[in-house]
């Protein structure tokens, strides 16, 4: 029996100590966002820190934000339970500012709690691309200020 317990706290020991080494050493961003998001993401982490607002806490939570085959109609979903956000795969064809405007409403969703209707990029209908790119500014100014209501 002695034999065994020596084994025990030896292997237990090894574990825990290549555990510590492992959390030291380990790359602290391992989140998985695709590609073609990265841009509207970037942008969406500098909008928010330019308005003041801390995002890092729980966007530090999300496992991913990627592309995925969505069900028609759809141009993205947030899924709080599996930290992550999936955006429709044919967005980007449909250009910049439609992509970024579904990029931060489904933040919105995973980080601030926004919910359907507080703002215009939080409408559940996706806007047309000449609609998104011409009312960007107000809309991102409507966005950070129902960002600011949000106690979370």
């Amino acid at each position: 029996m002695r034999t065994f317990d020596k084994i025990l706290r030896i292997a237990l020991t090894i574990f825990f100590l290549a555990l510590i080494i492992y959390l030291m050493v380990r790359d602290k961003d391992t989140r998985t966002v695709s590609r073609e998001l990265e841009p509207a993401v970037k942008s969406w982490q500098q909008d928010m820190t330019s308005a003041g607002l801390d995002w890092k806490t729980k966007y530090g939570l999300l496992r991913s934000v990627k592309l995925a085959e969505l069900l028609p109609g759809k141009a993205g979903y947030s899924n709080r339970f599996a930290y992550s956000i999936e955006i429709a795969d044919d967005l980007p064809e449909k250009g910049e500012y439609t992509l970024k405007t579904t990029v931060y409403h489904e933040l919105g969703h995973s980080v601030f709690n926004l919910k359907h209707g507080c703002c215009s990029i939080m409408r559940e209908e996706v806007s047309s691309e000449e609609e998104c790119s011409r009312n960007w500014p107000s809309w991102l100014k409507e966005y950070t200020d129902a960002c600011k209501q949000i106690k979370s």
